[in-house]
């Protein structure tokens, strides 16, 4: 059986595989979706596995259509122990050169199995700042002695990690940025009728998209919201996401008697067409890693506010293309807003700047270079322990 599948392997090629929890709608999962089509093809052979089918969700279809090999590692049915001789098995059956932990528990369920199966360069990745905080932090740090590296989104998780994982000291953590893709503007067109147009009236829309949870804060933005409404400014407000903090956030309308203008819209797979219908972006959350929504809504080229929940200064350029606000704080959020729609010309001009720094800082190509320029740098430090690695690196061209 090994020796039959061996002989579909490229041995010229990196066998990457990243690992994670599920494929469901999370900013993770939809990153992995989006970023593994971009890998050079004619040096990276890159596979996915995920362990957990609690929430599955269009990412899955993403790398299903981009030709993507997904693989599912039941932890679930097998049971944990079992899982990670099983998943162990796996890896060592695919001579996977680099594993990539990509973030939450993938460094627990993808590391273990990887250092039993022996792949040469095990890499642990951390996407959000709650990730490496207590017994995560103890967890991974047991672990840490078989890493060549850490991939963070954030300058702020990267300070983190170093206080946080006691023994990464030995460690290289390196920040890679999310990336978006910017040369298909299909999901903008305006002109295209969609379901967001029965919504709009002549008023502006005040809009966040997110998963309804206590860390992302809706609250925050309906509270906003009813601040906006009282300075006397007239607009509609859209929430789209799903999740549990849905019945808090209905009462919270209902009480506020913003029933009229603020919707929420549920879960949604044509986020595109909303932004493209939205005046202003807000993003209420507490703590977010590189913020995904926070990019697509610049990448549609629209004038963002955000409460200070991660490392901005490289996203929103002061009173450029957005504004900040301190985290929970509604009416310095309003206030933002208000400004923005008090000057049309200069919200038009500012929403052409988001989409600027989309195209020179967060486009895909750079972020997937970056991505792979780390893998090369870590393969390399463990050839050390691997010297056939080197060897691999030189045939593929990689290693110049």
């Amino acid at each position: 059986m090994k020796a039959k599948t061996a002989k579909n392997f490229n041995e010229d090629k990196i066998r990457l595989l990243i690992v994670l929890n599920t494929l469901g709608v999370g900013g993770a999962e939809v990153r992995v979706a989006r970023t593994a089509p971009y890998f050079d093809k004619e040096k990276f052979e890159v596979q996915i596995a995920y362990y957990s089918k609690v929430n599955q969700g269009h990412p899955s279809k993403m790398l299903a259509d981009a030709g993507v090999k997904v693989t599912f590692l039941d932890r679930d049915r097998w049971g944990r122990i079992p899982y990670f001789f099983k998943a162990a098995s796996f890896m060592r059956q695919h001579r996977f050169d680099i594993v990539h932990a990509w973030t939450g528990t993938a460094n627990l369920y993808a590391r273990v199995p990887a250092i039993i199966s022996g792949v040469p360069c095990i890499i642990g990745g951390l996407l959000g700042q709650r990730t490496a905080n207590g017994r995560n932090g103890v967890v991974f740090s047991l672990t840490n002695w078989r890493c060549s590296g850490w991939i963070v989104n954030s300058p702020e998780i990267k300070e983190i990690a170093k206080r946080k994982l006691k023994f990464i000291k030995n460690s290289p953590i390196y920040v890679v940025r999310n990336g978006l893709e910017v040369n298909d503007d299909n999901g903008f067109l305006r002109e295209k009728h969609c379901f967001y147009d029965s919504l709009k009236s002549h008023k502006p829309v005040i809009g966040t998209v997110s998963r309804l949870a206590p860390v992302k804060n809706q609250l925050l933005f309906v509270k906003m919201a009813k601040n906006l409404r009282d300075m006397g400014i007239k607009a509609d407000f859209w929430i789209i996401g799903e999740g549990p903090m849905r019945p808090v956030l209905e009462k919270a309308i209902k009480e506020t008697k913003l029933e009229n203008c603020v919707k929420l819209l549920g879960y949604r797979t044509d986020v595109d067409m909303a932004l493209s219908r939205m005046d202003v972006f807000v993003l209420t959350s507490d703590s977010e890693g590189c913020p995904n929504s926070l990019l697509e809504a610049m990448r549609a080229s629209l004038p963002v506010v955000s409460t200070n929940c991660s490392y901005l200064d490289d996203i929103i350029e002061e009173g450029v293309n957005g504004y900040t606000a301190p985290r929970g704080d509604a009416i310095s959020l309003a206030q933002k807003v208000k400004l923005i729609l008090s000057d049309p010309k200069k919200s038009r001009l500012m929403g052409g700047r988001s989409r600027k720094i989309i195209e020179e800082k967060f486009a895909m190509p750079i972020a997937v270079q970056r991505l792979q320029n780390i893998y090369i740098d870590c393969l390399k430090q463990a050839g050390k322990r691997y010297p056939e690695i080197l060897d691999k690196l030189k045939k593929s061209r990689l290693g110049t």
